[in-house]
């Protein structure tokens, strides 16, 4: 069950939040308001009417913007951070450049003149983007998959 869709939370509640910013995981505890479109909607009888407590658990978060940010003004697909351009003035400085793709991963190994080897690595996975809006909290947030656990 993890259409968002089912949920209207804009008029939903903030229980909790738990971000672990190591593992990439944003965990929401909410209880949310539940639109007329969610399969239980009429069997649910043990709670506040048309309300039940859910776990949104975003695995693959690359960032969070909350209200107070002012760092990111758009849609982080557009601008993800990756590398587009890589240019060297002295192109004698690389003795060797090799590339490796593998899936939609891609390494650039240099092997500079001094000794010194660079390494980068691109990873290009595609994200999904929730502008999330609630009774309490407002964020932008962009994420690899996410999952919802209905209590």
């Amino acid at each position: 069950m993890n259409n968002l869709d089912w949920y209207l939370l804009e008029h939903s509640y903030l229980m909790d939040i738990q971000v672990n910013p190591v593992s990439g995981i944003l965990t929401l505890c909410i209880d949310a308001k539940m639109t007329y479109d969610h399969p239980n909607i009429h069997e649910n009888t043990k709670t506040e009417e048309g309300f039940m407590e859910i776990q949104i658990i975003f695995k693959g978060v690359q960032y969070l913007r909350m209200l107070n940010s002012s760092l990111l003004f758009e849609n982080p697909n557009d601008d993800i951070g990756s590398i587009e351009l890589f240019s060297i003035k002295d192109i004698d400085t690389v003795r060797r450049l090799s590339n490796l793709e593998i899936n939609n991963n891609q390494e650039s190994f240099f092997d500079l003149s001094d000794g010194n080897a660079a390494r980068v690595l691109l990873k290009n996975e595609r994200l999904k983007y929730l502008n999330f809006l609630s009774e309490f909290v407002s964020f932008e947030l962009g994420f690899e998959e996410l999952s919802i656990i209905e209590k």
